[in-house]
């Protein structure tokens, strides 16, 4: 699923995805998600994990990243914002091809 506005996010999924977690573990990441980005110019996928309400927040009601995202690596919300990593800086500013 491609959402609007961010096509570097692949998908969002509960914390524990897929896995066949053990209900204690699965409580404990409740009202936690996995955010998948793939960096636009390394094209590598990773996974940020962020709390849902501020999905919420930062996706649908438009507030900053810098203000939702406080528990995030500058980082990872840079990742989140524009899709690009700290990879992805690296070779746009390094002159590589």
């Amino acid at each position: 699923m491609v959402y609007p506005g961010k096509p570097h996010i692949k998908k969002v999924t509960t914390a524990w995805g897929d896995a066949d977690w053990h209900p204690e573990q699965k409580k404990e990441l409740a009202g936690w998600l996995n955010v998948h980005v793939e960096c636009k110019v390394t094209s590598q996928s990773r996974s940020v994990r962020i709390l849902a309400g501020d999905w919420d927040r930062w996706a649908n009601l438009g507030e900053f990243a810098q203000t939702v995202f406080t528990y995030l690596t500058p980082s990872d919300r840079e990742l989140l914002i524009s899709g690009t990593s700290d990879e992805g800086w690296d070779k746009v500013f390094s002159g590589d091809k």
